[in-house]
C-alpha cells in the first residue's frame, strides 16, 4: 500500500481525534511531524502528494532538529554509615568512624542525611570541620525528644 492510499484514512482519523481528544491528537500530530522530518524519503512522498492535490503548492522544508543532550548525572553513592545511629552509640564511636572516611564519603553522608541543607559546611575542603558539624547535628538528632520520655 502506497502512502497516497493510506494518507486520507490517516487524516480522517486524525481529524476525528482532534474533535474527540485534542490532547491525544496533539501528541500524535507532533510524533507524526517528527517522524516525517526525520525521513527524507517520506518528505519527498508527502511533497508529491501535496503537489498533485494542489499544483504549485508549497514545498516542505526539512530542517533537522538538534535536540539538546540531557545532562547525565552520575549515580549518587550511598552513605557508608548512618551518623545518627552511631551518635546513639556515643560521640567517640561516631568520631572514630568518620575519621576513617574520605572527603567524598563525608560529603555523601552530609548530603544523604540532609545534615547541611544550605551546603555551607559541604563547601569546606578539609574533613575536620565537616566531622565536627556531623557530630554536633547527629548528636542533636539522636537525642531529640528524649526530654519527653518517661
Amino acid at each position: 500500500m502506497h502512502l497516497s492510499e493510506t494518507l486520507p484514512a490517516a487524516w480522517y482519523l486524525f481529524v476525528q481525534w482532534i474533535a474527540e481528544d485534542p490532547e491525544r491528537a496533539q501528541k500524535v500530530g507532533l510524533q507524526f511531524i517528527e517522524r516525517v522530518l526525520a525521513d527524507p524519503k517520506l518528505v519527498k512522498d508527502l511533497q508529491a502528494i501535496i503537489a498533485s492535490a494542489h499544483p504549485g503548492g508549497e514545498k516542505i522544508e526539512v530542517k533537522p532538529e538538534v535536540k539538546p543532550k540531557k545532562a547525565v548525572r552520575a549515580k549518587k553513592e550511598k552513605a557508608v554509615l548512618d551518623p545518627i545511629e552511631l551518635a546513639r552509640e556515643g560521640e567517640a564511636v561516631l568520631r572514630e568512624k568518620l575519621a576513617g572516611l574520605t572527603l567524598a564519603q563525608i560529603k555523601t553522608v552530609l548530603s544523604e542525611y540532609a545534615l547541611d541543607p544550605g551546603a555551607i559546611v559541604s563547601r569546606k575542603r578539609t574533613t575536620a570541620p565537616m566531622i565536627d558539624f556531623i557530630v554536633t547535628v547527629s548528636l542533636n538528632r539522636a537525642h531529640k525528644g528524649e526530654a519527653f520520655k518517661v
